[in-house]
């Protein structure tokens, strides 16, 4: 099972468990006990491919402020970045083909199953990110751009 899918379980485990499921053992527990139903965890699944879109697109938009004085590699940033956004898609109908071929085969998990795997996928492009970054200031650390590991760092951290 990939770390993705390991941290939403995670998570819908926290969920459960701070929901009262254990109402008894817990004596100033006022809320009945609450099992998550299909439709909570999609909602759930739908929060968590949220916050990670919305993480993508800072991290982009990071980038691109942080590196605007190289014109020619935001050019080609912002095509890798609408490229990316095409592949993702294609990527989760390869691996999760559409209900019509597969006769509703995934039932009601298919939202959570794309959103994870969307979630991965941002996970995974973030990282290249990062990596293409420190090739990138390798290469062209004679330019006037913040290029130290420092700089970099800043730019993927989850507190700014």
């Amino acid at each position: 099972m990939k770390l993705t899918y390991k941290i939403f379980f995670i998570v819908l485990s926290i969920f459960i468990t701070l929901n009262c499921v254990f109402a008894k053992s817990i004596e100033n527990c006022s809320q009945e006990p609450f099992f998550p139903t299909q439709a909570d965890m999609l909602k759930e699944s739908v929060k968590m491919a949220e916050a990670s879109d919305k993480m993508y697109e800072t991290i982009c938009k990071r980038i691109i402020k942080t590196y605007s004085k190289d014109k020619d590699f935001i050019a080609a940033f912002k095509q890798e970045q609408k490229a990316y956004l095409k592949l993702r898609t294609i990527k989760r109908n390869t691996v999760l083909p559409s209900f019509s071929d597969r006769g509703n085969a995934y039932g009601s998990n298919y939202g959570i199953y794309a959103n994870s795997f969307y979630i991965e996928l941002n996970a995974n492009e973030i990282k290249y990110y990062k990596k293409m970054l420190e090739t990138y200031c390798l290469y062209n650390d004679f330019k006037d751009i913040p290029c130290s590991l420092k700089d970099i760092d800043n730019i993927f951290s989850i507190d700014n």
